[in-house]
């Protein structure tokens, strides 16, 4: 099963002592379908068969942070 996971963020100051940090995150970044296992009775319709994914749809994250 493969997965990528993705981060990308800034981080600036505004002065001496506060800043701000820009985060985006990003989980199954290029939306990789997880198929289920095949069907392994003998003898039903479904054996063999792929009939469903593994529910891990892309998520994203963004955030901001100030620090003082």
């Amino acid at each position: 099963m493969t997965n990528f996971d993705l981060s990308v963020f800034k981080a600036e100051r505004i002065k001496e002592k506060f800043g701000v940090e820009l985060r985006a995150d990003f989980f199954n970044a290029f939306n990789h379908p997880h198929f289920a296992d095949p069907g392994t009775t003998l003898g039903y319709a479904d054996f063999g068969r792929i009939s469903s994914t593994i529910l891990t749809p892309r998520e994203m994250e963004v955030s901001m942070r100030f620090t003082f």
